[in-house]
């Protein structure tokens, strides 16, 4: 080993990383797996509307409502 390397590297560290940091790179970071868990929570909503545009026939029926003569046309006092 050259001495520039010895003195780059701390005889007592095997790598840089502590403890807490080598547990971390083996999770996705916090913000990657929230928006990947939006994404597939907008995938699965929009699979439910392409499912009811494609699989649901609304019911079409007439409706008429009755309007009282007095609420057309109102007599002036």
């Amino acid at each position: 080993m050259h001495a520039l390397e010895m003195a780059t590297t701390a005889p007592h560290k095997k790598d840089n990383l502590g403890p807490a940091r080598k547990n971390q790179r083996k999770f996705m970071p916090t913000l990657f797996r929230f928006v990947v868990t939006l994404a597939v929570l907008a995938g699965i909503v929009y699979g439910a509307m392409v499912a009811l545009v494609m699989f649901v026939e609304p019911k079409q029926t007439e409706l008429s409502v009755r309007i009282p003569a007095e609420k057309l046309n109102p007599q002036k006092p």
